[in-house]
């Protein structure tokens, strides 16, 4: 059993062995095979493209794009957007995606990639590569250029021309059709040439081995001028007009058929077709922009050549931001960022945007270009305009759109302020004031006022807190300053309601105040004279007197009551311009009297005066006082030969004597004072002048009736110093007091003096004194001290007024009554003499305060005797000082 098994287990062996001989021998000759065809294709490859695979070097350039086109570099994955000018460069790629398309230079001829097209460029030696992927392109190829095509074949086809030829080439799958619309080319195919004539075409084979079925076609159809072709601008929708020619004639049978055919692609999916009979043209209508593929069809299948355009409606892009009306708001003098957001043609992204202040755009504030759809521009608070067009490129511009307004605002605080003072009422005051005004018109009288600044601080606790303060008056104004016053128009006796808002740069304006109201007060009149009046004056009758009140502002008239009791019932009403009246008045009778000032239609715009009471007594006094001024006028005329003094002069002397009379008056002053104490006794003589550093004082307080008498309480303190010679003093400075109670009785004297009035009287009182004494004790040693004396005192005083001038003087006489002395037993004086002295002036600053400058001296001398329980010292003492004084008074 094992010999016969072995045998067959050699035969199996010797089969496997002569099959694997046979295996390995099929894998060398295939793998020979293989060596072989890429031997071959390395060799075709270095023969066909040799010096191509250089990639440094331009090939051509984009002449212009449209719409999205994009370029892919050689040996990269990424695609890029493409731009006018780039440069092409060997195995560049380009695509043109919807309706778009780019115009290319390829060394002298043209090359226009349609929409959703792909090609791959190479340039070597005056020869153009065309790998075409897929869609469709338009050619212009230039005398003598040559141009590969490659349609996956083993090997490309090599176009020729001998004239300008406009070509198309399109490829849908993997058919590849070649088209001559222009001119005349021949094709090579594998070494094999075709001529094609201008209106022809065919079909390039993808096995070259097969070049003797490919036919070239005439094209019985074919489109001529003006039909549209390549890429057309327009602002609005255009009429188009399509236009053939068929078996080369233009005039057609009526009843031939042609059907034109539109279509959005190369390969005419789903086209549109219009039937056109018994002509070779038609008109199309196009109202935005498109790419569209055209052809025409005739009764027996022909069809023309297919035809591209690309219409571009030249429209302005739509503003998506700001929003019409828009408000943005920005801090205070700060920009705000604005963002202008707009939607075009997204072929042509570059946009036009200009702004302005006005909707004309007079005044262009900016004028910039983007190639974005937004973009950010920091503008200054104010009114904006937007307007913006597109850019076709080439100069070709869309029209504006329509412009769309907006603001930037400044987002302000509101102004706060607190809560002021102002014045619910004022007085315009019954003063002096220019005679000119009385009876003024109202705007003179306010200006007036206003220059003397009246009311023109009213709002000055508000003024930190505004630029501008606008006033509502209530009667349809508002008025807008910006200082502090009060408005001016309104100065006027009344009561004034308004109400105010606050401005101030950087916040918004204050809300309005609550209304408030403001009063003007005019003071009323002011009786300034009550007088008799002689000459009208009638034996038995009726006392004629004269009163008279000071006129007040804005008044165009006056409204004067006379009454005979002080409730004023049934009085008698007289107005009048005259700030005077002449009443008539029954003998022991009491009157009662008062006025207001009226304005020119009659209504009152003050208060009334004070009430005044005329009695009898008054009267009476008056008389006494016009008698007198009756002689004084008498004599005066007959002394000086002059005219009689005319009412005004005696009106203006019964003034200054009821201004100094009737009335209570106060100095206060101070002044410097020169000093001299002499003493003369049993030991010696002590003579000592003294000028003090230190200021005296003077105080004074009088009254004088209209009858003339009156009293004068005054006080004055003299400081002083004592210098000894040779010898010592327990203390050397003094204060010298005196202080005077004395009576007056004035009258008018009968004569003048340089034509000036003279109003004289005596003065008797009595003074007390507080006089430096040297006493030498019993020691031998001086001691400084204090005696005090009261004295009778009687003189005469003078004063002369001029206008608002008062010149003074008196001389008194003094005799010592009464002495003492501090740490004495007994102290005895004997007078010898004693008088002193005043000469000075006056001037009347207002009708109630004066100032004045003063000279006043006095000399006391007299014998004395000083005792203690020990020891007596009698001699003689001499007192002397010289004072220049400045006062200032008052009259009330």
């Amino acid at each position: 059993m094992d010999l016969k098994a072995t045998p067959k287990s050699d035969n199996s062996s010797s089969s496997k062995g002569k099959s694997s001989h046979k295996t390995e021998k099929v894998l060398v000759l295939a793998a020979l095979l293989l060596l072989l065809f890429a031997g071959g294709a390395l060799y075709f490859d270095d023969w066909l493209w040799s010096g191509m695979r250089n990639r440094s070097g331009s090939i051509g350039m984009i002449v212009s794009q449209s719409g999205d086109v994009r370029l892919k570099f050689d040996e990269e994955v990424t695609w890029q957007k493409a731009m006018k000018g780039q440069a092409l460069q060997y195995n560049d790629s380009v695509f043109a995606g919807d309706n778009s398309s780019a115009d290319l230079k390829l060394g002298e001829s043209q090359l226009t990639v349609t929409q959703n097209s792909l090609v791959v460029l190479r340039r070597e030696m005056d020869a153009n590569f065309l790998n075409l992927n897929f869609g469709t392109v338009f050619g212009k190829v230039a005398k003598n250029e040559k141009v590969y095509i490659d349609t996956g074949a083993s090997k490309p086809t090599l176009l020729k021309t001998n004239s300008k030829a406009q070509i198309v080439l399109k490829k849908d799958g993997d058919k590849t059709t070649l088209q001559v619309v222009k001119g005349t080319a021949e094709v090579e195919i594998n070494g094999e040439v075709k001529s094609l004539g201008e209106n022809s075409q065919l079909e390039l084979p993808k096995d070259v081995k097969k070049v003797a079925d490919v036919k070239v076609e005439k094209l019985d159809l074919q489109f001529v001028d003006p039909s549209p072709e390549g890429t057309l601008y327009f602002k609005d929708p255009q009429s188009l007009r399509f236009k053939w020619i068929y078996g080369g004639a233009q005039q057609v049978s009526q009843s031939q058929k042609f059907n034109l055919e539109f279509s959005k692609t190369s390969n005419f999916d789903r086209p549109l077709r219009r039937t056109v009979v018994g002509k070779t043209s038609v008109d199309m209508s196009v109202s935005k922009s498109r790419q569209l593929y055209y052809r025409v069809r005739g009764n027996e299948g022909e069809v023309s050549a297919i035809q591209s355009f690309n219409l571009i409606i030249m429209e302005p892009p739509r503003i998506l931001a700001p929003l019409e009306a828009e408000i943005f708001k920005t801090e205070y003098r700060k920009d705000h960022p604005t963002l202008f957001k707009v939607r075009g043609d997204s072929a042509f992204p570059k946009t036009w945007a200009q702004l302005s202040g006005d909707p004309e755009f007079k005044t262009v504030l900016a004028n910039d270009s983007f190639d974005q759809t937004s973009w950010l521009k920091d503008l200054p608070p104010g009114q904006y305009f937007l307007r913006v067009r597109s850019d076709y490129g080439e100069g070709r511009l869309s029209d504006w759109s329509k412009p769309r307004s907006f603001k930037v605002k400044e987002d302000l605080k509101m102004i706060t302020a607190p809560e002021p003072q102002l014045a619910r009422e004022v007085i315009i005051q019954n003063l002096a004031y220019p005679p000119y005004l009385y009876g003024a018109s109202d705007e003179e009288t306010r200006s007036f006022l206003w220059e003397k600044g009246f009311l023109r601080d009213y709002f000055a606790d508000l003024k930190p807190f505004y630029d501008q303060i606008n006033i509502d008056l209530g009667d349809g104004r508002v008025l807008r300053q910006q200082d502090a016053s009060f408005p001016k128009g309104k100065i006027y006796p009344s009561s004034v309601g308004y109400k105010y808002q606050l401005h101030k740069a950087g916040k918004l304006p204050s809300r309005w105040s609550a209304q408030e109201k403001l009063k003007i007060t005019l003071e009323p009149p002011k009786e300034n004279l009550v007088e008799v009046v002689p000459e009208k004056m009638k034996k038995g009758g009726k006392i004629p007197v004269r009163v008279g009140f000071t006129p007040v502002l804005f008044a165009k008239d006056y409204e004067f009551q006379v009454a005979t009791n002080s409730g004023y019932r049934r009085p008698t009403v007289v107005k009048g311009k005259e700030p005077e009246r002449n009443l008539k008045l029954s003998v022991n009778q009491d009157y009662y009297w008062r006025v207001r000032a009226l304005d020119g239609k009659g209504k009152p715009i003050s208060g009334f005066s004070k009430s005044r009471r005329i009695s009898a007594k008054e009267i009476a006094q008056q008389m006494r006082l016009a008698q007198k001024k009756a002689e004084v006028k008498r004599k005066l005329a007959s002394e000086e030969k002059a005219k009689p003094e005319s009412k005004e002069d005696l009106k203006k002397l019964t003034q200054e004597f009821k201004q100094r009379f009737a009335t209570f008056w106060s100095w206060i002053g101070s002044g410097m004072s020169y000093v001299n104490y002499k003493q003369v006794n049993e030991l010696g003589t002590l003579d000592s002048e003294s000028r003090n550093d230190n200021l005296g004082q003077y105080f004074e307080i009088g009254y004088a009736s209209q009858s003339g008498w009156g009293g004068v309480l005054s006080y004055k303190i003299i400081p002083g110093e004592i210098v000894v010679d040779n010898a010592s003093l327990d203390k050397d400075t003094y204060v010298w007091q005196m202080m005077a109670l004395e009576g007056l009785m004035l009258k008018w004297a009968p004569f003048k003096i340089f034509g000036m009035p003279l109003l004289y009287g005596p003065r008797i009182g009595v003074q007390s004194h507080t006089v430096p004494f040297v006493y030498l004790n019993e020691s031998d040693s001086l001691e400084l001290k204090q005696n005090e004396m009261m004295t009778l005192s009687a003189g005469l005083m003078g004063e002369i007024p001029k206008g608002r001038w008062r010149f003074q003087s008196y001389m008194r006489y003094q005799f010592p009554f009464s002495s003492k002395s501090s740490g004495a037993a007994s102290f005895e004086v004997k007078p010898t003499f004693a008088f002193d002295g005043l000469l000075g002036s006056t001037y009347y600053l207002s009708q109630n305060f004066k100032v004045g400058a003063f000279w006043y001296g006095q000399w006391h001398y007299y014998n004395f005797v000083y005792s203690t329980n020990s020891f007596s010292n009698k001699g003689q003492d001499s007192l002397f000082n010289s004072t220049l004084d400045l006062r200032l008074g008052f009259d009330f």
